[in-house]
């Protein structure tokens, strides 16, 4: 290891200290499936008073095993299984964290004196037809840490949440994540509307992704030119605006800058 990276947080740890995976099983009957359980996959830690250094985080997933489930019948039993990749870390007497998904890998670059990388699986089901309970797959889930940037345009890091109305014209509130830029929205069934809003309601901003009545290929989605986020905008409430009582299901991706 170089003089330059001399008692940072990654110094004396051994080639599998700076990376690591496990597998997370779908949350069991004692635990809120939509909220999860935090699981630490790495971690590091300054051993003594140095500079923050630049580590360079990489995260990768893939189903554990053969899975002997069918998209059909994960369909059928409307079950959405999502994991997210969970990010603490520090400076001084700082500290901060993000959630984001890890997609089919994502890579971002974080300045800090110790970080953990967790995550944790959501198995979400429509609300209004809760269905019997069904098995989910399993993932294997990885994280590894190293020095120096990674370029940010390579996997940007990114956020979704689920958003589920059933009655039109009933709304629900998302709150938007630390360290986010952008959203935009890809709906699944029905039409939306959503209002952008500040500190209070002093500002607020509406925006209208596409919905039922528009071509879906008329806009081309790109998460890294979406809606732009104003200094201050603290939740979206996003409201189903579907013209024939259908209810509205989609996703809320956000640009975070990471």
């Amino acid at each position: 290891m170089s003089d330059e990276c001399s008692g940072g947080p990654l110094d004396g740890l051994g080639p599998l200290n700076r990376g690591n995976s496990i597998v997370l099983t779908p949350p069991t009957a004692d635990i809120d499936p939509a909220i999860g359980v935090d699981h630490t996959v790495c971690a590091a830690q300054s051993q003594r008073d140095v500079t923050a250094q630049v580590i360079g985080v990489m995260l990768g997933i893939e189903l554990e095993g053969q899975s002997n489930l069918s998209q059909d019948s994960l369909q059928a039993a409307f079950v959405y299984p999502s994991v997210r990749a969970i990010v603490d870390w520090g400076i001084g007497g700082t500290s901060f964290r993000a959630e984001l998904d890890y997609l089919q890998g994502t890579q971002l670059s974080i300045c800090a004196e110790n970080i953990r990388i967790g995550t944790k699986y959501m198995k979400n089901t429509l609300p209004w037809d809760p269905s019997a309970e069904t098995d989910a797959p399993s993932f294997r889930v990885s994280a590894g840490l190293g020095y120096n940037g990674i370029g940010r345009n390579s996997n940007p890091a990114r956020l979704t949440e689920l958003v589920q109305i059933e009655t039109p014209q009933d709304s629900q509130i998302v709150q938007i994540p630390q360290f986010a830029v952008s959203m935009t929205a890809l709906i699944v069934d029905g039409g939306m509307s959503a209002q952008v809003y500040g500190f209070g309601s002093s500002y607020s901003i509406t925006w209208d992704p596409i919905g039922e009545n528009q071509a879906v290929n008329d806009v081309q989605y790109n998460v890294e030119n979406a809606f732009p986020l104003f200094n201050g905008a603290r939740y979206v409430e996003v409201t189903n605006t579907s013209e024939q009582g259908a209810p509205l299901i989609a996703f809320i991706i956000f640009g975070l800058s990471l």
